[in-house]
């Protein structure tokens, strides 16, 4: 029988999202509570043994996410009638999606609401 492997800590929920570009790219930055994922991620490094390399990329990945935020602020800000769209749709199951579909619809450079 072959044994199956376990993946490496860091490439299990809910640490994946730093290191998978998939996951990274199409996520709301909302959805992520930053503090607490590198706050467990650093324990468990410490617990594993620290390799720079995963903080490394555990740092870039976190920038990342909180770029995607600040640059919707900015969207927001650049397009007020956004805001009353989101306004309306925030309380909607899919809001997160909507929010991510918007940001990459406005982060293209069209200025038109889709």
């Amino acid at each position: 029988m072959t044994e199956r492997k376990e993946k490496p800590y860091y490439l299990r929920q809910p640490w994946d999202i730093l290191f998978k570009e998939n996951k990274l790219e199409n996520v709301s930055p909302w959805d992520v509570n930053l503090v607490q994922l590198l706050t467990s991620l650093l324990k468990e490094m410490e617990r594993v043994g620290i390799d720079y390399r995963i903080a490394g990329t555990a740092v870039n990945s976190s920038v990342y996410i909180y770029l995607k935020k600040l640059s919707f602020y900015s969207l927001l800000k650049s397009h007020p009638h956004l805001r009353r769209i989101i306004a309306r749709c925030t309380s909607h199951p899919c809001s997160s999606t909507f929010s991510v579909r918007i940001y990459h619809h406005f982060s293209s450079g069209s200025d038109k609401c889709p």
